[in-house]
């Protein structure tokens, strides 16, 4: 091989200084032969430049090639060694990439089209970059003759656009679908067949395209169809732009591209015979509890799952008739078809069988979590031929269920985010032993609302509903009244009621106690909390604890109950001087002398009593005469 002396001499003391145990029986000349042996012979191109001092920025001549360059070239020794490298290499239009990168001595990364001997043309792809040398501006370039690929790329990009004109064209409805089945293209036949405008489907998910009754359908043969790389051919249901439906036979060939990505190309062609419709009765319970304990139970999982699951089936087979049918959809859920039923006794059906299996989950000593059913139901209108297999129906049912219960759960999500952002509370106004002054106001939900709220909380998923805060919403109505009155200059205490609930749970306490901080010093003064929902056997250890995490943040703590027999347990001295709130029904039946006594005993245990929502004004002034501390009339609040 003959390079020109020069730099490659220095290659040959750095082998020298480098050789390792392996090369120790090689000397440096036979090693560097070796070397530019390799060189000369593969058909990766070296060059060797060097910037030409004095002259042009951008001036370089050809110091050293390899074989590699000569046959791609056609230039030989004489011809090349010594000459600007811009008449060697690039034509006109590339020689200033080319002068800038040896200028400013900058890594470059390109192709670039040449010349050769005879005057044709070859197309290098190179990267050329500095190679450092003492006393001198040095280039290596290292290319390869990419004239024969960068023609095969042409050519194939001809024969794509040849191909797109034809797509666009002809005269069959083709959509093109990625491997996550978004559609990324539509020829125009396809946009006038669903009514969609030019291009509007691009983006859309292929589901969504299909109706609700086959979604199920369509997505489990994609899946197989990827799965297996063969072409499938199937009749379903589309949606069209405006909400109608069309049967159509749909014929899905698999294609990969050179990222070895795979795409779907669709073909649609319209079903002239019309689908039956039939209409089916379905419930379907879900044990949604599982769900959140799945990860806790780790190796436990199957065998508790397999347990709850058992309870569920039984208690189906039992509540089915005759000719209803049942089957077990997936980890947590069970299909039922209702024979003979219209959709609002399958909804109560339904519901009964959930309510049975929940309370046979929680007999059985399950966990709480595991013990949350749901269940919904729905009358489904879904089309039918006579040669669909049966599954067809359980998928329909499915289908339309799993919808009905995305738009129970959607409407659940709408009405907490509206309380949130526009909750008003109802205001009870309290009274002390004069009925004409009020001394304080207690705050509450207003029943529709709470009554709302609960019932959205219901439909979600434990963990929806854990993460919204009813205390704190109702807390924050709260210290917004204090504010309201404060700003009129009334400096009565507001009342207003936190369930237990928020000591359940260390992330519920964390949470109501963050809130609490956020309270201004001059509203805490002006709040108490009275404790709601106490759970029954609740030691009195646990109860000062909980009372003691509230004091920082209220005037005092009280308890509001339902029934004078919550009172019980109650240690009425570890919140000081409490309020007990008792709704007026909870005295109902009381005699003159039970109900002196009940009064008597609060007061020995420093406690106030607070008579709620009294009907008249004459039963107040008698609960007044009797000793009750506190009353309020069945009348808002000013």
């Amino acid at each position: 091989m003959r390079w020109r002396a020069g730099p490659w001499d220095r290659y040959g003391e750095m082998s020298a200084a480098t050789t390792s145990a392996g090369t120790a029986g090689i000397d440096t000349q036979e090693l560097s032969w070796l070397v530019y042996h390799a060189m000369d012979q593969s058909d990766d191109i070296v060059l060797l430049l060097e910037a030409v001092e004095g002259a042009a920025d951008g001036e370089a001549v050809l110091i050293g090639m390899n074989g590699a360059f000569r046959r791609a070239s056609g230039f030989a020794d004489a011809q090349a060694i010594g000459q600007p490298v811009s008449r060697l290499l690039p034509l006109a239009k590339d020689a200033a990439t080319l002068r800038d990168a040896i200028a400013h001595q900058t890594n470059i990364r390109t192709e670039m089209a040449c010349t050769r001997a005879d005057g044709g043309q070859f197309v290098l792809g190179l990267h050329m970059m500095p190679v450092p040398s003492p006393g001198h501006r040095r280039f290596a370039i290292l290319a390869r003759d990419i004239t024969a690929v960068r023609e095969a790329r042409q050519m194939q990009a001809s024969v794509q656009r040849l191909l797109a004109k034809v797509f666009l064209c002809i005269d069959e409805a083709v959509v093109i679908v990625d491997s996550g089945g978004q559609v990324v293209m539509t020829n125009p036949h396809a946009d006038h067949l669903l009514g969609h405008l030019p291009n509007g489907m691009i983006g859309k998910n292929l589901l969504t395209l299909v109706s609700a009754s086959m979604r199920d359908i369509v997505a489990a043969r994609r899946e197989r169809q990827l799965a297996e790389g063969t072409d499938i051919t199937h009749d379903t249901v589309l949606l069209r732009a405006d909400g109608s439906e069309m049967p159509a036979r749909l014929t899905s060939s698999v294609i990969e591209r050179e990222d070895r990505k795979r795409v779907c190309v669709i073909t649609i062609r319209p079903q002239a015979e019309a689908a039956e419709d039939r209409v089916e009765s379905a419930g379907r319970i879900k044990l949604v509890g599982l769900e959140e304990v799945r990860t806790l139970l780790g190796d436990r999982w199957p065998a508790a799952a397999a347990r709850a699951m058992a309870t569920a089936e039984t208690v189906i087979r039992r509540r089915c008739g005759p000719r209803d049918s049942f089957s077990r959809i997936d980890d947590t859920s069970f299909l039922m078809c209702f024979a003979d039923l219209d959709e609002k006794e399958a909804s109560l059906r339904a519901a009964l069988i959930a309510r049975e299996v929940r309370a046979r989950l929680i007999g059985q000593g399950g966990d709480s979590g595991a013990a949350e059913v749901r269940s919904v139901a729905a009358a489904v209108r879904y089309p039918y031929r006579k040669d669909q297999p049966l599954a067809t129906l359980h998928v329909a049912l499915l289908g339309e269920l799993s919808a009905q219960l995305d738009r129970i759960e959607t409407e659940a999500r709408r009405v907490l985010r509206t309380a949130v952002a526009h909750a008003e509370c109802d205001r009870e106004a309290i009274y002390g032993r004069n009925p004409e002054v009020r001394i304080g106001t207690l705050v509450r939900l207003p029943d529709a609302l709470e009554h709302s709220l609960t019932c959205a909380l219901s439909a979600l998923s434990p963990a929806e509903t854990n993460s919204f805060d009813l205390n704190g919403l109702l807390l924050g109505l709260a210290a917004r009244e204090a504010i309201a009155a404060l700003s009129q200059g009334d400096s009565a205490p507001v009342l207003v009621g936190v369930d237990f609930d928020i000591f359940t749970s260390r992330a519920f306490t964390e949470r109501f106690i963050a809130l609490c901080h956020q309270l201004d010093q001059r509203l805490r003064g002006r709040l108490v909390l009275l404790l709601s929902h106490l759970p029954e056997g609740l030691p009195k250890t646990r109860l000062f604890e909980c009372v003691n995490r509230l004091r920082p943040f209220c005037h005092s703590v009280g308890f509001q109950v339902d029934a004078v027999s919550a009172l019980e347990p109650i240690d009425f001295s570890i919140s000081g001087t409490p309020i007990v709130a008792l709704p007026a029904t909870a005295l109902a039946g009381f005699s003159d002398d039970k109900l002196k006594r009940l009064i008597s005993t609060l007061h020995a245990r420093r406690a106030r009593l607070l008579v709620q929502r009294i009907a008249s004004d004459s039963a107040a002034a008698l609960l007044l005469s009797y000793g009750v501390d506190m009353i309020s009339l069945e009348r808002s609040a000013p």
